[in-house]
């Protein structure tokens, strides 16, 4: 009798708990919730209508809800969903259910995802329930989505989107980011109270994106499989067909057992930024550039991510080991391909490149209630950094339009990160270890090269090299770009000097900048890109050479980023395609004059050919850039070849 009447008390209680659209049993149900903000991935490619026709194929039993928040975008590339407004739908036996009009509202805005959380646990209560958020990613700076509906360089960020998960009050098993650089301590710390298990990517996804059929049907086959037997399958299917789509792809793809994050990750973080305070306190605060400058860096070195592990290595304190290894446990699963390498599965924001952005960041950091140890870090970083560029000394000779390429900000005392008390403290550090410009000469070594000869101290200050090229047209000069190739002789000289081959297409001489050189065992890849226009569009073509192919190759093109929403993915060429190389063009007294077309158009007819051609009989001149540990750039003397 007793078995009796607990059977009836729990069908009561199960009846209490449904409303109309709920699972028939909650307690065996898995609710998947997609905040599909579609934005232009949806109107320009039908990303987003790809995704979910990835969701309808999937076997969706009923003991799996899956809720989809469609908006965000100007047009939907499908006959179902309209752009006017936010709709709510439901997959059911392979189609689409519309459940309501949630009204048109920015899906940016943290209370439009509350608002859509608070629906799904009201009519579809669950055991389980598993967030994707599926759009664009700016990474910890910037945060998530774009809406371009409404003004579509807003983004949600993390405080926002931490605050909306927590007012909320569901708790999930997986938040999943289907978007770009989102794998960082930042986003992990916003949705730490709302979940177990973070899933993202430290560097930006490719068009692609998920893929969505597997890994439902699965869940759906077994509603109680474990979240990171789940995760793995996520993971695995998104590079399985992501390369299928392109081989060359770059990919990252991790998955953080927030508890361990929590408990162990950020104790040891914030050991290890008292710890790196200190050495740049105590005068070591060209081991922390070096570290910085050389770590696995992410989103083409627009967003000032690094991954943390490698960062911490390059460190080398005992508390950079055990926040290395608290890392290793807590990222319970990590794909990246040999082109990443350098990547654990957790990134951070560490301000290098773009220091005028700090201010916004510490609004974020104010409001994920950051621990202070590492905000003064990065502030007396940034501080040294800023100090560091206003002593120092302009070059005499070069074609460049700045000193460096992140000197163009004046009156640093305007920005709340910097503290002028501290870096006027450390002024005897900087005055000894600086370049002079005016020092950076050139002389012929042996009557066989020309060299650049520096001491052990200074090129201790130097954290990158790269050889520049420029070509008298007969009116100025082209600038062909920039190579990071270099060779340093038996006495420690830089040998300066210069083939005459450069980058081509298709036989064409081409505006080349190098960005990233990886070895990983047998495997090595070098990557640069071209800037162009794209039937008419500015990109930046960008090229491989690695030692699966036979010769350079161009893996697709992508849009120059001005911050906020990173571009998913490269845009495929295409036979008719037309490319117009552009290139900076310099006066003979070296002042920078405009930017011009360079060549001919190229019109694609199949895959276009990247060899490093002859560049003919024209006068140039070359240098070296020299970046310093303070982020400014120098050049030495030009050596003309006639």
């Amino acid at each position: 009798m007793k078995r009796l009447f607990m059977a009836l008390l729990a069908a009561l209680i199960m009846a209490t708990l449904m409303s109309p659209g709920a699972a028939a049993d909650a307690l065996d149900h898995v609710t998947v919730m997609v905040y599909c903000d579609a934005s232009d991935l949806e109107s320009d490619d039908g990303s987003a209508t790809a995704d979910i026709n990835e969701m309808l194929y999937a076997n969706v039993g009923s003991n799996v809800s899956v809720i989809i928040c469609a908006g965000g975008t100007k047009k939907w590339r499908n006959s179902v969903i309209s752009a006017d407004t936010n709709q709510y739908y439901s997959v059911e036996r392979g189609q689409l259910v519309f459940l309501r009009d949630a009204g048109k509202k920015d899906m940016t805005d943290a209370d439009t995802l509350r608002e859509f959380i608070g629906f799904c646990a009201e009519n579809y209560p669950a055991e389980r329930n598993i967030l994707i958020m599926w759009d664009h990613g700016g990474g910890s700076l910037y945060g998530f989505g774009c809406d371009e509906r409404f003004d579509p360089d807003h983004m949600m960020p993390l405080d926002e989107l931490g605050d909306a998960l927590d007012e909320a009050g569901v708790y999930f098993d997986i938040i999943g980011f289907d978007a770009c650089l989102m794998a960082t301590a930042e986003t992990a710390v916003s949705v730490a109270a709302s979940a177990d298990y973070l899933i993202a990517s430290e560097e930006t996804e490719p068009g692609t994106g998920w893929y969505y059929t597997d890994w439902l049907s699965r869940l759906s086959a077994d509603p109680g499989i474990d979240s990171e037997t789940l995760g793995r399958i996520v993971i695995d299917d998104f590079f399985r067909t992501a390369l299928e789509v392109d081989p060359t792809d770059i990919l990252t793809l991790s998955m953080l057992d927030l508890d361990r994050f929590q408990d162990t990750t950020l104790p040891r973080l914030w050991a290890f930024s008292g710890d790196a305070s200190s050495l740049i306190d105590d005068g070591s605060f060209a081991v922390v550039s070096h570290a910085r400058s050389g770590a696995r860096s992410y989103g083409a070195n627009d967003y000032d991510q690094v991954d943390l592990a490698d960062f911490a290595s390059r460190v080398g304190t005992d508390s950079a080991a055990a926040l290395i290894e608290a890392i290793s446990d807590a990222v319970v699963y990590n794909r990246a391909t040999h082109n990443m390498k350098g990547s654990s599965g957790l990134a951070i924001y560490f301000p290098c490149d773009w220091l005028y952005e700090l201010d916004d960041m510490l609004e974020t950091y104010g409001g994920l209630e950051w621990d202070e140890s590492y905000l003064s870090l990065i502030g007396s970083f940034a501080s040294m950094q800023a100090a560091g560029r206003q002593a120092a000394s302009a070059p005499q000779d070069g074609f460049s339009r700045f000193l460096s390429i992140v000197n163009q900000m004046t009156g640093y005392n305007a920005f709340r990160w910097y503290n002028a008390a501290y870096a006027g403290g450390q002024s005897g550090y900087i005055s000894s270890n600086h370049l002079n410009g005016d020092e950076l000469k050139i002389f012929l070594k042996n009557d066989d090269y020309y060299a650049l000869s520096l001491s052990d101290e200074e090129w201790d200050l130097i954290v990158d090299a790269q050889l520049q090229v420029y070509v008298d047209d007969g009116e100025g000069y082209v600038e062909l770009g920039s190579d990071d190739i270099y060779q340093i002789d038996d006495d420690g000289d830089l040998i300066v000097e210069f083939d005459y081959t450069w980058v081509a297409l298709d036989g064409v001489t081409v505006v080349y900048y190098a960005e990233d050189y990886v070895e990983d065992g047998d495997y090595f890849c070098y990557s640069g890109y071209v800037p162009a226009e794209l039937n008419g569009e500015d990109v930046e073509l960008v090229l491989n050479w690695d030692s699966e192919h036979d010769g350079g190759f161009v893996r697709g093109a992508r849009y120059p980023s001005e911050g906020g929403a990173a571009a998913r993915g490269l845009v495929a060429l295409k036979d008719g395609d037309v490319i117009q190389p552009w290139c900076d063009y310099y006066t003979y007294d070296g002042k920078y004059d405009g930017e011009y077309y360079f060549g001919d158009p190229i019109t694609v007819r199949g895959d276009i050919s990247v060899t490093y051609d002859d560049i003919g009989d024209s006068d140039t001149a070359i240098c070296y850039m020299l970046t310093d540990i303070y982020g400014n750039a120098y050049w030495t003397e030009m050596v003309y070849y006639e």
